[in-house]
């Protein structure tokens, strides 16, 4: 496990690159486009061997983890990607919020779609960028984890150098279907409940879910699908909130019920700054279609990947696990993730934050942390990316 106390790496400097990374393009085997971002350019990128590949968390963007992640990967001279989801960034496609439910038919909004285009990007990667599996790591936060199960599931673990899991349990609903891996976490006493979200304990089960998605995504006005703005606004500030409100975690009505003793507090970001950040990409959530969120969004909770962890361990893919005490994601979950597959290879490293640095999107942390995060996210990378394959595989 990797402690708070890591030294930073030297920063590389350059004046040539776009933070963001250059823009690129493929068509899908279904005809979609999918974008990625590549940060290049630098003085070293010619000569790099190490690439990682990022899919983000749900309503963010390849632009921006580009920026958020790449300063720490130039540091080690390694490459950054990231893929933009259907519906997102350079991949909007037919699906932007000016699109009305009936405008299209909503195609390939399923994990294990998203799991081929990323399938897909690689081979583009591989035969137009000169990047090299074995030296590629993938690494997924929130969302981006379970695709990347579905990836690892569909077309094996052997090809790459590691996978970094940043606060995405393996599983969302509790009671049935039970978990795949019976050593889950699980709680059969409600067997409709999303339970591995902390606001699912108490306020949300897969009906309710269902019949909130569905009125959003048919609300379509001006241009815009205003329910699921105001559904993003409310969960989000309310999560951000219920460390400053106490009075609230009595309170049955409210998204910060249960907080405090029982469940300590829940939150996407540590401040208001780094949640402003994260909606940027979405101009504040009003640029998210709302029949392509209720599709996609209700597939990502019906997944199981417990097993894969398992698999994961089998196959001694080397893993970074990341969770936090004050996240959305408890983290008990995190720490099933790292007690699962982390034993698979000595070269797998956790990280988990305590308090308010804990939270779902540490890289954001205004405190320093975040740079602690990146730190050792990038230690990994580089430590695994250099490593034969035989040395970091611990059963094959």
């Amino acid at each position: 496990m990797f402690l708070a106390t890591v030294v930073l790496l030297n920063t590389v400097a350059t004046t040539t690159a776009r933070p963001s990374g250059s823009l690129h393009q493929i068509t899908s085997s279904d005809d979609a486009t999918i974008s990625y971002r590549l940060r290049e350019r630098r003085p070293w990128y010619r000569n790099a061997t190490a690439t990682v590949v990022i899919l983000p968390g749900y309503t963010s963007t390849a632009e921006q983890v580009v920026s958020w992640f790449g300063p720490a990967f130039d540091a080690i001279a390694v490459r950054t990607v990231a893929i933009d989801y259907r519906g997102f960034g350079g991949s909007t496609g037919s699906y932007a919020a000016s699109a009305s439910p009936t405008d299209v038919v909503y195609e390939g909004l399923r994990i294990s779609r998203l799991a081929m285009d990323a399938r897909e990007v690689l081979r583009d990667l591989e035969t137009r960028r000169g990047v090299t599996p074995e030296k590629t790591v993938l690494l997924g936060h929130s969302m981006g984890v379970a695709v990347w199960c579905e990836f690892l599931s569909l077309f094996g673990t052997d090809k790459y150098a590691g996978f970094a899991m940043i606060d995405q349990p393996p599983k969302f609903t509790f009671g049935a279907p039970r978990a795949a891996d019976h050593t889950f976490p699980d709680d059969f006493s409600d067997h409709d409940e999303l339970g591995t979200w902390k606001f699912g304990l108490h306020h949300s089960t897969l009906g309710q879910f269902a019949r909130g998605a569905a009125e959003a995504a048919l609300d379509h006005q001006d241009g815009s699908y205003p329910r699921v703005k105001a559904k993003y606004d409310a969960v989000f500030l309310s999560w951000n909130g219920c460390n400053d409100n106490p009075e609230l975690w009595t309170d049955p009505t409210s998204l910060c019920y249960g907080f405090g003793s029982t469940m300590k507090a829940c939150c996407v970001t540590q401040d208001q700054r780094g949640l402003d950040v994260w909606k940027a990409a979405t101009d504040g959530f009003e640029a998210i279609n709302g029949k392509l969120d209720g599709i996609l969004g209700f597939n990502d909770l019906m997944q199981d990947y417990t097993d894969v962890m398992t698999l994961i361990r089998r196959r001694g893919l080397p893993v970074f696990v990341y969770g936090g005490e004050y996240s959305l994601v408890p983290e008990e979950y995190m720490r099933w993730v790292w007690a699962v597959a982390g034993p698979g290879s000595p070269s797998s490293r956790s990280l988990f934050f305590t308090g308010s640095q804990g939270v779902h999107a540490p890289f954001l942390n205004s405190d320093g942390s975040a740079e602690i995060f990146l730190d050792a996210l990038a230690t990994w990378v580089r430590d695994v990316a250099a490593a034969p394959k035989s040395a970091s595989r611990a059963e094959l």
